[in-house]
């Protein structure tokens, strides 16, 4: 039980203790020498001594107000009070060392001025910095630094007349940096897809119908001198996507097909003295254009083009004020940025491959005049990652450097997350990240088990830190290195185990090492070798496997599979028997559903997961299977939802998932479930979930999910749970997205998700911090007259 009789003495102890403290009594005999309490709350501050003790004795009248205050015990069991707010303002705890090599999302704007390059996006952290949507890089001092605090994602940079401009979905803002102010110049009632600056205006173009009450159709600009907006013409009839400006005229680009009334083929020009509009020869036929870039008399476009002014193309074109003429023909992806000037002209598209050159060839390209074709920028860049679209959207060039934005995670043979430089000279790809940190995963961690001083991880992910390790990888907390598993999976991985020096790692792989392993493999962690499961030509499960657990030899294993190849049926639940070397089909089961979590404990095997009876299964969400008779027990009525994890509690088992109260006690003792004293959690995507549950040496219970709120407190993703306090508490500022995974190392805390920043400090898929007890947090009882 949660409760004992012991903990239940020292609640009514305290409950009497504050009652008797603070409760009025009679006027008329007051205790000698303590000064009297007003009728009034009065503040719980000017009645505590330095150590935060109460000076209080009985014989007060009135009321204390301890709003704001938090009350904890002595060893000796005397209430000791702190503020709140001293609480919320400590110094993180979690580890910095896992900031991302570069930023934690997509990276969509680039602008430059000098040593300056701003980095505008998605993303929340940059480096080791947290940085909301837009930072700077600073290319002298390889440091990133926050460009103030900023609200909403960015599509769209521009650096000019010593401001920065950034657009985006309802908004134009500019930055000074010699203020460090942010000014909200409009809003738009759409997206801001491109900037530029034209004499005295600023022009912004995209999808909007109006600004600040003009209104305006895709294209508007901005009088810098009286601050007031206005239409550009009559507008183009649908999105641009690019503006530059060149010879006095605004050029745009993008999906449109008339411009100021007339027919215009993606792209135009709009001359702000006449207010004339000219379609540029008929402009482009295609899919849309993309950038547009302005140099030295002549006009770039890239996009999804296939025609200009009736000149065959292939993405990319070159406008010289009366004709177009074709570059090259081997830019095949799509382009969509475009960046010219006395360093040459560079291009940025989505990743597509030469037929005769297996390596990504079109991600970071030059244009190479002399043979007429565009040039990969060293070994270019790609994308690792299974989910990536893998486009490149922003290129600058400044100082001999190529700044290049997207959603890659990989420059050269580097890990480098959304964001990287080349060096024209000597020609060299670089991450852009800090110090010693970086050491970041860049997919999410699904899986995490200890094994003395080291972390092994699995998941989807193909980077971590500065090194390749395809979906499983080994961290050495001593050394603060991250190593591979070899040739790792080659697809993804969803559970570890350990059994002695023997890694059993399951998900939804076919290989690993190269090895054919069929969803689960064995690693040797002192050889360093990759092994199938299981005799025969074609061992192991069916489908992918879920869960693994380890009892003694014997090794538990569920998934999604309903066979072990070579072996026969199973109902998503199956024994390896390390020592016999062979498969035991679990009978009977009737579970019908995939497992995700396994727990060995005593002489029973609990199995949770998605089958329920309503889709034939004989158990609702959970079972447990009684080793000494070989046969299956419900566990009272079940569990009302999926069950994602399952871990000891004494003799007691804890489950989590997305049933009511998401984490759920087993007793043993009486056959039931309830729900934690302290209530349930909920919020995030889905109202709440539970991924993974720890359970510390003093008791604590943790729990990571997608979730932000854990009984009556905020919790973004992470929580903890005092079985003393009953009651759930966040774990500092919790994440920004959801923890999947989690393993206790001693007195510290790995945990692995989806998230990129543990409070304020960036922690790219993967954090840990010191495991301590959470501090009991009463309001003391206020009696009011």
């Amino acid at each position: 039980m949660l409760i004992t009789r012991s903990v239940l003495s020292v609640y009514l102890s305290l409950i009497v203790l504050l009652l008797f403290t603070l409760a009025p009594v009679s006027a008329s005999s007051p205790a000698p020498d303590v000064p009297q309490l007003q009728s009034e709350a009065e503040p719980l501050a000017a009645h505590l001594d330095p150590s935060g003790h109460l000076r209080t004795s009985p014989g007060f009248s009135g009321t204390l107000d301890a709003e704001g205050w938090q009350m904890s015990l002595d060893p000796d069991g005397a209430p000791r009070f702190a503020p709140l707010q001293a609480q919320a303002a400590s110094s993180t705890s979690w580890d910095p060392q896992f900031s991302p090599r570069g930023t934690s999302w997509r990276v969509r704007a680039l602008a430059v001025d000098g040593d300056s390059v701003y980095v505008g996006g998605g993303f929340v952290a940059a480096g080791d910095i947290m940085a909301d949507y837009v930072t700077r890089w600073d290319s002298s001092t390889g440091e990133w630094s926050p460009v103030g605090e900023f609200h909403s994602a960015v599509e769209a940079l521009l650096f000019s007349g010593g401001y920065l401009y950034a657009g985006g979905e309802y908004f134009l803002s500019r930055w000074d940096p010699s203020t460090q102010t942010w000014t909200d110049l409009g809003n738009p009632d759409g997206t801001v897809r491109a900037i530029t600056v034209l004499g005295d205006y600023v022009y912004i173009g995209g999808y909007f119908t109006d600004v600040d009450g003009v209104p305006v159709s895709s294209v508007a600009r901005w009088n810098k001198t009286s601050q007031t907006w206005g239409a550009v013409g009559s507008g183009v009839d649908k999105v641009v996507y690019a503006l530059a400006a060149g010879d006095g005229l605004l050029y745009l680009g993008g999906v449109f097909d008339s411009a100021g009334g007339m027919a215009a083929g993606k792209m135009a020009s709009w001359n702000p003295g006449s207010g004339a509009w000219a379609t540029l020869n008929g402009g482009a036929t295609g899919g849309e254009v993309n950038t547009l870039a302005y140099y030295a008399g002549m006009l770039y476009a890239g996009g999804w083009i296939t025609e200009t002014g009736g000149v065959t193309v292939t993405n990319v074109a070159r406008w010289d004020g009366g004709q177009w003429h074709a570059m090259g023909d081997n830019l095949t992806g799509s382009v969509y940025g475009l960046s010219a000037g006395s360093q040459g002209v560079f291009a940025t598209t989505s990743l597509e491959y030469d037929v005769s050159d297996p390596e990504p060839f079109n991600m970071g390209v030059k244009w190479d005049g002399g043979s007429g074709k565009w040039v990969r920028l060293g070994e270019g860049l790609d994308c690792v990652d299974h989910y990536s679209y893998c486009d490149t959207y922003a290129v600058a060039a400044a100082n001999g450097k190529l700044y290049f934005g997207g959603d890659f995670n990989l420059a050269g043979d580097q890990t480098a997350l959304h964001v990287a430089a080349y060096n024209l000279n000597p020609g060299a790809w670089f991450p852009l990240y800090n110090g010693p940190y970086g050491q970041g995963v860049d997919g999410e961690v699904l899986s995490i088990v200890v094994k003395g001083s080291d972390v092994y991880i699995g998941g989807w992910f193909q980077r971590v830190g500065g090194i390749a390790a395809n979906h499983i990888a080994r961290w050495d907390s001593q050394t603060h290195t991250w190593h591979a598993l070899g040739e790792g999976t080659n697809w993804g991985v969803y559970a570890l185990a350990l059994m002695g020096n023997d890694l059993y790692v399951g998900g939804r792989f076919g290989q690993a090492g190269g090895v054919d392993t069929s969803y689960l493999a064995r690693y040797d962690t002192l050889l360093g070798t990759w092994h199938a499961v299981g005799p025969g030509t074609d061992p192991g499960p069916n489908d992918w496997v879920e869960a693994l657990a380890v009892d003694g030899s014997k090794l538990y294993v569920g998934g999604y599979f309903t066979a072990i190849r070579d072996v026969g049926a199973s109902d998503h639940i199956a024994v390896w028997d390390a020592v016999a070397q062979d498969w035991a089909l679990v009978a009977g089961t009737d579970i019908h559903g995939a497992v995700f979590a396994i727990l060995p404990l005593a002489d029973n095997v609990y199995v949770g997961g998605m089958f329920y009876q309503n889709s034939g299964s004989t158990y609702e969400h959970i079972a447990r299977w009684h080793l000494p008779t070989g046969t299956w027990h419900a566990m009272d009525f079940g569990l009302d939802g999926d069950v994602h994890s399952l871990v000891p509690y004494g003799t007691d088992v804890l489950a989590g998932g997305v049933f009511p109260g998401r984490v759920q006690l087993w007793d043993s003792s009486s056959q039931t479930w309830d729900i934690l004293p302290g209530g349930w959690l909920g919020g995030g995507s889905y109202g709440g979930i539970a991924y993974d549950l720890a359970v510390t040496a003093s008791g604590e219970i943790i729990v990571v999910g997608d979730f932000t709120q854990a009984g009556d407190m905020q919790a973004w993703g992470i929580a903890q749970y005092s079985a003393t306090c009953q009651r759930w508490m966040p774990v500092e500022q919790g994440f920004n997205a959801r923890g999947q995974s989690l393993a206790l190392m001693g007195d510290r805390l790995y945990a692995g998700g989806s998230f990129s920043l543990t409070g304020a400090q960036p922690a790219y898929r993967f954090a840990n911090r010191p495991v301590s007890d959470g501090v009991c947090v009463f309001v003391p009882l206020v009696v009011r007259d």
